[in-house]
Order: C-alpha cells, then structure tokens, then sequence
C-alpha cells in the first residue's frame, strides 16, 4: 500500500518492495507463516516477506503512487538491523518454522473496525 514513501522521494525504489504499509487477506498470511521472528530493529523484514511471497508463488498488487504517498518514520543508522544481509539469506529455509508458527502469544482483545481488524496480544 506504501508504493510512494517519503523516504524515497515518493517513488518505488525496486520491484519487489512490500514495505511500509501492507495488508493480507488471512489465509494468505498464515500461508506464508507471517513474518520472521528474526528480525529486529530497522531493515530486512519487509525484504524478507518479498522472499516469502515469491518462495509461495504469491503475487502483489501496488496501489498507485498518487493513492500510496506515505510520510515515512525516521530511520536513524543506530537502529539499523546488522544482521539482516545474513538473515535474509537464510530466508526461504526458515520460512517454515520461523514466523506466526513458532510465536507463542495470547489472545487478549480483538475489534472490527472500518478498515482493519485490532488485534492486541501478549507475547
């Protein structure tokens, strides 16, 4: 849904970008096992749900730049990921145990807004 964010001069910075802003229909979530568990801080988890996607055969649809102009968060070096060159090499072979699977939480609220659905967990 981010196809124009602010930290890119507005503009799709390659083709398989999926970060910023995203939405699944469920079943294609849990399909893909979510995101990785792996990573922390700023970097690779957007790059690593690419992977997942095209490892599933699993296609995207980009809202148009005029529609998907986001203001981006600040990223700071500090927050940088170190790991995540490493990480996302490894990615098609955790996909399958590293995710929505391997993550135990608990249910604590759920709300159907307008448009989305509020989930708040306990991990």
């Amino acid at each position: 849904m981010s196809s124009a964010p602010s930290q890119d001069n507005y503009r799709t910075r390659y083709t398989i970008l999926v970060g910023g802003v995203m939405n699944f229909p469920r079943e294609d979530f849990l399909k893909l096992n979510g995101y990785s568990n792996e990573f922390w801080g700023w970097g690779g988890e957007d790059d690593d749900m690419a992977y997942r996607m095209k490892a599933s055969a699993m296609d995207f649809e980009r809202v148009p730049p005029e529609i998907g102009r986001y203001t981006s968060l600040i990223h700071g070096d500090r927050d940088k990921n170190p790991r995540r060159m490493a990480l996302l090499q490894g990615s098609k072979k955790r996909q399958a145990k590293d995710g929505v699977s391997s993550l135990p939480y608990r249910l604590l609220s759920s709300s159907n807004e307008k448009l989305y659905t509020h989930l708040l967990v306990a991990v």
